[in-house]
């Protein structure tokens, strides 16, 4: 038997990849698809940044990356752990039973407590946006559109922001 596994072919499969590289920070092709779950289970509170969203996951997460980096370890944007619990379990009571929220963290390859990390994350973006993205971003229709996209493009020109190109 171990004389047939050394002698098979060794098989190419690819676990991850890297699909951004925001500053330091990066993003992987798993976080896209998390993404992608996670926008049907976890609105933003905020309209125009949950259009954003809604339009492309990547420029998000982007987005994301760029307010996270910025917020750093500022006490006034840090949730608190009963904000991130409270968060964690809105998702959460959303599975059916306690096997679909294990099978969902494993596929996304996470654990509950990266879950929460993941979690805590968006409520730090989320604040840092509310506190200094102006009034009209955090308003409704058009005009908070365009009004986030101006303040966003703003803090995106700080950041070198690459896509590498896949194998």
């Amino acid at each position: 038997m171990l004389a047939a596994l050394l002698a098979a072919e060794p098989v190419e499969a690819r676990i991850d990849h890297i699909a951004l590289v925001v500053g330091e920070r990066v993003v992987l092709g798993s976080d896209l698809a998390v993404e992608e779950r996670l926008a049907q289970m976890d609105p933003i509170p905020i309209p125009a940044l949950q259009r954003r969203r809604a339009a492309s996951r990547e420029e998000w997460l982007i987005d994301a990356a760029v307010i996270r980096g910025l917020a750093g370890s500022t006490s006034v944007y840090t949730p608190s752990p009963a904000d991130v619990a409270l968060r964690v379990e809105r998702v959460r009571a959303q599975m059916p039973d306690e096997g679909a929220w294990f099978v969902f963290l494993a596929t996304a390859g996470l654990t509950a407590d990266t879950f929460a990390s993941l979690i805590y994350t968006r409520l730090v973006v989320e604040r840092y946006v509310q506190r200094n993205a102006g009034v009209v971003a955090l308003g409704d229709g058009p005009e908070a559109d365009e009004a986030y996209a101006a303040w966003v493009s703003g803090l995106r020109a700080r950041v070198a922001i690459r896509r590498p190109a896949l194998p």
